[in-house]
């Protein structure tokens, strides 16, 4: 449920009001209700998906798709075309289009930009949008735990990595996961870079697929809370979790979605150009978006939900990366915030701003749906959104092939 809408991540009015209720530890929810997981999305980049969406219209010596790692990796990583990043600052209401300025320079939250009184995180007032009903804490929600842990997907407790990429999935996006797999996730084939997909509790018919997709991928971490799209937040905090007991020593974490295409290529030269970074998240900077009070919207978010009249400046949840020292902080920080159902307006604004953790928006992820058959656009973009996973192959063989001649700059 991230603030730039992904298919996976598009859910109805009727699916608000019947699924906003459900929490993670409610033991009445069986494990046998296909039905509701079936239209629970991970897949959709964090909370934020829904705002931009209105707004806008293995582990070891294995890879996730069972190949074996190599120094280098297969394939061979192409040098990215070397370009000056744009900033992309948006602005807008939530409930139409948000319109972008370009700046040269990188648009930056700074650790003093606020003060205690005015923080965000006082603005949640643990009511939803239903009458009567309270949030409570994400603590009080939240099931921690895994029931598959995967831990051996990150030896050393990660400190060999460049980059660890989790990815939320929805348990019933087998397609999705195989299209990454045999794409852009084929780069968890080198040392320094694992790839995982999350999901949480599902129903037993479900549950028996992903375990028969496990044993030959070993690659989907379970998560012991109800998986459902209204509980991406819970998704994420679980993501916090794994990489805090399992990965803490890796530098950088990349939060995605499983209808993203990453230019793994473009992700590691950036990485490899911030070694020194401590306390950060880079993304897609959503700058002074407001709250949709519109009753009609299907994102809805009422006063009593959240009172102020703009949130704090977040990075879209469909892609995400931050370093690892930042990642203690939000779990810990999270659990004890008031529920909020935007996971990255959550995540990487209200708590990342209490916690005074800078946000740094860069051009190249996109966190968007962009045009395709520009390959020169692509190879200059980290993250894209809204990718079909019969879309992945193309992309990652027009980028990767070594065809397209595109200029500096």
């Amino acid at each position: 449920m991230s603030t730039v809408g992904s298919p996976a991540g598009h859910f109805t009015d009727a699916d608000v009001s019947s699924t906003i209720r459900i929490t993670a530890s409610s033991s009445s929810l069986s494990k046998s209700s296909s039905s509701s997981t079936s239209s629970s999305s991970s897949s959709s980049s964090g909370v934020g998906t829904g705002i931009a969406a209105a707004a806008a219209a293995s582990s070891g010596m294995v890879s996730a798709g069972g190949a074996v790692k190599t120094e280098t990796g297969n394939p061979p990583p192409l040098q990215p075309p070397q370009t000056s990043p744009k900033v992309v600052v948006l602005q807008g209401t939530g409930t139409a289009p948000q319109t972008k300025t370009v700046t040269k320079k990188t648009t930056v939250v700074k650790k003093t930009s606020v003060t205690s009184a005015s923080l965000a995180i006082n603005a949640l007032r643990g009511k939803s949008r239903y009458e009567g009903e309270v949030m409570g804490k994400v603590g009080e929600r939240y099931e921690s735990g895994f029931s598959v842990p995967q831990e051996e997907l990150c030896p050393n407790n990660g400190r060999e990595l460049k980059v660890l990429v989790l990815i939320t999935t929805a348990p019933d996006h087998e397609k999705h996961r195989t299209a990454v797999r045999q794409t852009w996730g084929h780069f968890s084939g080198r040392k320094d870079v694992v790839m995982a997909f999350m999901v949480g509790r599902t129903s037993l018919e479900l549950q028996a697929r992903l375990d028969q997709e496990n044993e030959i991928y070993g690659d989907i971490i379970h998560a012991n809370f109800f998986d459902h799209y209204s509980n991406l937040t819970l998704k994420t905090v679980s993501m916090f979790e794994w990489v805090k007991t399992f990965c803490s020593e890796t530098h950088f974490i990349l939060k995605t979605d499983d209808d993203m295409f990453i230019n793994v290529p473009l992700l590691l030269s950036f990485v490899d150009s911030k070694p020194n970074d401590q306390r950060v998240i880079y993304g897609r900077m959503a700058k002074g978006w407001k709250p949709v009070r519109n009753k009609k919207s299907k994102y809805y978010i009422d006063t009593n939900t959240y009172s102020k009249a703009r949130y704090p400046d977040f990075l879209t949840g469909p892609a995400y990366l931050l370093t690892s020292d930042v990642v203690d902080d939000i779990y810990h920080k999270a659990l004890d915030t008031t529920f909020f159902v935007l996971e990255d307006v959550l995540v990487t604004g209200i708590v990342a701003e209490s916690l005074r953790i800078r946000r740094i928006g860069d051009s190249r992820f996109r966190n968007e749906k962009i045009k395709l058959s520009d390959t020169c656009s692509l190879m200059k973009t980290i993250s894209i959104h809204m990718v079909k996973y019969e879309e992945q192959f193309d992309i990652y063989k027009r980028t990767l092939d070594g065809k397209a001649k595109c200029k500096a700059g």
